[in-house]
C-alpha cells in the first residue's frame, strides 16, 4: 500500500460559481492561497487545502480565501461543500 500523504487525507471541498467566465481566475487565487484545485465542469472546482490540519482547518481556510477573491469579484456568488 503506498504510504498516504497529507494531501490525500484532506478532504475535497466542491466549489461552484454562478459565473463559469470566472473559473480560472479563481482557480489561479486558490493556487497563490496554496490550494490544489482541480476544475470540474464549467462552474465548478474541486478544493483540497494541503496545509490545513483537519478537515475543519481546511473549511475555514477555504471559506476566508473564498471571501478575500469575492471582494473583488461581488458580483460571482460561491458556494461550497466539503
Amino acid at each position: 500500500m503506498p504510504p498516504t500523504t497529507k494531501t490525500q487525507r484532506q478532504p475535497v471541498i466542491r466549489v461552484h460559481l454562478s459565473d463559469p467566465a470566472c473559473r480560472d481566475v479563481l482557480v489561479d487565487h486558490l493556487v497563490e492561497s496554496g490550494c490544489v484545485p482541480a476544475p470540474v465542469g464549467k462552474a465548478a472546482i474541486d478544493v483540497v487545502h494541503p496545509e490545513a490540519h483537519d478537515a475543519e482547518e481546511a473549511r475555514q481556510e477555504l471559506a476566508f480565501f473564498l471571501r478575500a477573491w469575492q471582494v473583488t469579484h461581488p458580483d460571482v456568488e460561491l458556494t461550497f461543500a466539503a
